[in-house]
């Protein structure tokens, strides 16, 4: 969908303020991701590296997404608002997976 024309879009997807929507898939994303990296081994502790990895990651992708619909997709712009959802939804799904993660570690010892 992200790199559909516009004239091709359901007309559901907009009329409707997709944000949360952005949010969501990058939230996914950045939890999948967050996955990959523990290999669902979850005692394994991920550094502030690999954390800002993450983001880096989802950042730059929903940066290109932005890009790619504003320049080469006939009938749609990019959207800094768009981005600005991708990146929340990406930064809170890493906090909450760090939370959970340590809260998960801490009853194992």
């Amino acid at each position: 969908m992200s790199l559909t024309p516009g004239d091709e879009l359901p007309r559901l997807l907009v009329q409707m303020n997709d944000k949360f929507l952005h949010a969501g898939i990058y939230f996914f994303s950045a939890f999948l991701i967050y996955l990959a990296f523990v290999r669902y081994h979850f005692k394994n502790r991920l550094s502030a590296k690999k954390l800002v990895l993450i983001l880096v990651i989802c950042v730059v992708f929903g940066g290109l997404i932005e890009l790619a619909q504003h320049y080469l997709v006939h009938n749609r712009k990019g959207d800094w608002y768009d981005f600005t959802a991708n990146t929340l939804g990406a930064v809170l799904s890493v906090l909450m997976m760090r939370v959970f993660h340590r809260y998960y570690l801490s009853l194992k010892r």
